[in-house]
């Protein structure tokens, strides 16, 4: 008789498959929960932005020049910025949201737009 001592080619081929598909779905998975993620977060910093804003509007009676006068004068408390990472995401002077895209600030009406 013959006794095995391994797996057959065909047999881990399929394993191999099967690792496959399954890294093949987790990943697409988690790459949909990352973007959700970012989604909800660019959502709750442009509700701290406006926020912010609104508070420098009532406090100097017009709206600031541009966003990082917030982080300058404290109209963004440091926990928050450390919070959201914010100082990270600071390039040229203008705040990127969580995938890399500027946020555009509208000074006329005093909003942050996506």
């Amino acid at each position: 008789m013959f006794s095995k001592k391994g797996y057959s080619p065909l047999e881990t081929l399929v394993a191999l498959i099967l690792i496959a598909i399954f890294i093949g779905v987790f990943y697409s998975k988690y790459q949909k929960i990352e973007t959700e993620t970012k989604i909800n977060m660019r959502n709750d910093e442009i509700r701290i932005l406006n926020m912010s804003i609104d508070l420098y509007r009532m406090k100097k009676g017009s709206y600031p020049d541009n966003l990082s006068v917030l982080f300058s004068e404290g109209y963004i408390d440091n926990k928050t910025q450390e919070l959201l990472n914010l100082s990270a995401r600071i390039k040229n002077g203008e705040l990127l949201d969580p995938f890399g895209n500027r946020y555009i600030y509208d000074k006329k009406i005093g909003k942050v737009k996506k």
